[in-house]
């Protein structure tokens, strides 16, 4: 009977829809944030292009991204938040709204 019930991943449904919140990987270099919408929590690191989409003053290049897919009747709205652990702690978060446009990162803790 092991195994019936399968295990959800990136590419397919399991007990919860691969499209739910699940990590999803470790990606280096990255330079804009704009484009990582998926539900789900990355380790990204900072870019070397035009990361102008990054918190301009981040105290680290290396964070933890969450990523919630907010949908309800009058559409959907992306909250994205980056948490650096370590030395220096700092929580910060934006808002892609209604308007299709992504709002200025605020920082929620340091």
């Amino acid at each position: 009977m092991g195994g019936l019930i399968g295990v959800a991943t990136s590419e397919k449904d399991g007990l919860m829809s691969k499209n739910g919140y699940m990590y999803r990987g470790t990606i280096p270099s990255v330079d804009s944030l704009d484009q990582l919408i998926q539900s789900g929590f990355y380790h990204v690191s900072k870019g070397s292009g035009d990361t102008s989409s990054w918190p301009t003053d981040l105290p680290s290049d290396s964070a933890l991204l969450e990523v919630f897919d907010i949908s309800y009747s009058a559409g959907t709205r992306i909250c994205q938040r980056l948490t650096i652990i370590g030395k220096i702690t700092g929580i910060y978060e934006r808002f892609f709204d209604a308007k299709q446009k992504w709002g200025e990162w605020a920082l929620k803790k340091s």
